[in-house]
């Protein structure tokens, strides 16, 4: 019961400040490469044991697969799954724009959308049709 509250835990630090420090530190898109995602994981002090959670939050399956390959004990999809049933109602195709909207630092990233009416939705400049590259380079 207590390990489940610590693994809990530590899942939603990672779901939930992770992608705003990536958004923050680096720029806003729908993927990341693992580069990027270990840089921003370690400066900021994330459990390691939850770098396969952030990999498989951040980055795609083919960039999981390459990092963890047979060695993780949890697949990309299992991880991602297990993501979606406690934070997205089980919907795994969450995308960065999603992530924003239960950040715990909600507060701090509210937008407007343009048409002059707060929507509490967080625009970020990102949206699935802008073309995310993947993950692409590390800058």
């Amino acid at each position: 019961m207590i390990k489940e509250w610590i693994h809990n835990r530590r899942l939603e630090k990672v779901v939930r400040e992770l992608p705003f420090y990536m958004g923050r530190d680096i720029k806003p898109k729908e993927k990341y490469n693992s580069k990027q995602i270990l840089r921003i994981f370690n400066k900021y002090k994330f459990n390691q044991n939850y770098l396969v959670y952030a990999i498989a939050l951040l980055s795609g399956e083919t960039e999981y697969n390459i990092i963890f390959g047979k060695e993780s004990k949890k697949s990309y999809s299992v991880l991602r799954c297990e993501i979606a049933l406690k934070y997205f109602n089980g919907n795994t195709h969450f995308n960065f724009n999603d992530l924003m909207n239960i950040t715990k630092f909600k507060g701090q990233v509210f937008s407007y959308d343009g048409s002059g009416s707060n929507n509490n939705e967080l625009n970020w400049g990102f949206s699935e049709s802008s073309g995310g590259d993947g993950g692409g380079s590390d800058s």
